[in-house]
């Protein structure tokens, strides 16, 4: 994945499309286990305004990408492993750290979809 795809989109512009279709098409099983939410929650994906594209349905566009994965006889083992991978890369864009000192100490604070939680400790 290309880094300045992932953080930074121009308005009206959508991040890497699996990250959409993770998200409205991923099984409730998946969905839970990932701790996955609406697209709206992620800084990474709410920052464009651009959610969804008109006439593409991404449930469904995320079913034919399951339905290619066994195709190339990737296990489920892996396929949930990429998931999770991309899982946490949208967690990772909800994390800013806030200057505790000025010797580069610094604490976590995670967005959980607009409510900041102030992580214990700190780190270099």
């Amino acid at each position: 994945m290309e880094q300045s795809r992932v953080v930074q989109c121009s308005e009206g512009e959508r991040s890497y499309h699996i990250f959409y279709q993770l998200c409205a098409g991923a099984p409730g099983a998946l969905k839970e286990k990932l701790n996955l939410k609406d697209v709206s929650e992620y800084n990474y994906l709410r920052q464009s305004n651009c959610h969804s594209i008109s006439g593409v349905d991404d449930a469904e566009q995320f079913r034919i990408v399951m339905e290619a994965l066994d195709v190339v006889h990737i296990s489920k083992e892996d396929q949930e492993s990429v998931f999770s991978m991309l899982a946490a890369v949208l967690w990772l864009g909800n994390i800013s750290f806030t200057a505790v000192d000025n010797e580069n100490h610094a604490e976590p604070v995670v967005d959980e979809g607009g409510k900041a939680a102030v992580g214990a400790g700190s780190g270099a």
